[in-house]
């Protein structure tokens, strides 16, 4: 198994780092970063 897919490796790294208002999104902006270019 590749390094990046091995759960042990990457279980408590942070996917998110910096603090996000989600609240001060659009839908369409939401739903972009969910949907689009999301590895």
């Amino acid at each position: 198994m590749p390094p990046e897919t091995d759960p042990g490796r990457i279980e408590n790294v942070p996917v998110l780092t910096d603090p996000q208002n989600w609240a001060s999104r659009s839908h369409p902006e939401l739903y972009a970063a969910v949907h689009n270019n999301n590895d």
